[in-house]
């Protein structure tokens, strides 16, 4: 993909001001005291509406596997979706000699990109209910301070969470389904990258377990 719609953040696009090829960071003329103190003018403006500016190259494998059981009268179904993603490279910034950098496996204040994610579950259904369980897996990766973009001295571990969906179908018009997303509770681990929210926003949330109802009826 080229000419990628894009927004970089305010800190990215000030430590990169020097390098832009676009008006994105507008000050005031140095000071005699700036210049004596190597500061530049006084800020202005920062620009961080969209723009066309990003370039992304990619590549890697999905994998889908599903099998149906009929045990009697009940139907079990487990299934299996596979992403490995061998890189992603990509320029966010319109800067002069940019490179492309691969994200695999690093933190990123653009969106994080595990090696490897995953979806299984199993669904398991008769005349009138049905039980879907699924876990949702990502690989551990680097992290680093949002800031700055310097790698942090720490790995963001893998996670695995849970979610459940019960549904009885009590009449030939109703049913009633129930569940829970993160049924185990975990925790968002703790991430540089998230500056000041202390998590990775692309990959966790802080909702931690929420259960949910729904009530259907069919006309």
């Amino acid at each position: 993909m080229r000419n990628r719609v894009g927004v970089v953040p305010p800190f990215v696009l000030l430590a990169n001001e020097n390098q832009l090829t676009i008006d994105r960071v507008r000050r005031d003329p140095p000071t005699a005291a700036d210049n004596l103190a190597g500061l530049p003018g006084r800020l202005r403006l920062v620009d961080i509406t969209r723009g066309n500016f990003g370039i992304t190259q990619t590549s890697g494998i999905d994998l889908a596997l599903q099998k149906r059981f009929d045990i009697g009268a009940i139907t079990v179904e487990p299934r299996l979706d596979l992403t490995y993603t061998d890189e992603f490279r990509e320029s966010e910034l319109p800067i002069r000699n940019g490179t492309l950098r691969n994200r695999v496996g690093v933190a990123s204040v653009f969106g994080t990109i595990p090696r490897w994610r995953a979806v299984g579950c199993v669904k398991s259904e008769s005349a009138v209910w049905r039980i879907d369980l699924c876990g949702r897996y990502h690989s551990s990766y680097s992290d680093y301070f949002a800031a700055s973009g310097v790698r942090a001295d720490r790995d963001i571990p893998s996670s695995t969470l849970w979610d459940v969906n019960l549904t009885w179908d009590f009449s030939e018009r109703f049913s009633l389904s129930a569940g829970a997303f993160n049924v185990l509770d975990k925790g968002a681990p703790f991430a540089e990258i998230g500056d000041n929210y202390g998590f990775d926003t692309s990959q966790s949330d802080l909702e931690g377990r929420t259960w949910w109802l729904k009530l259907t009826s069919a006309f």
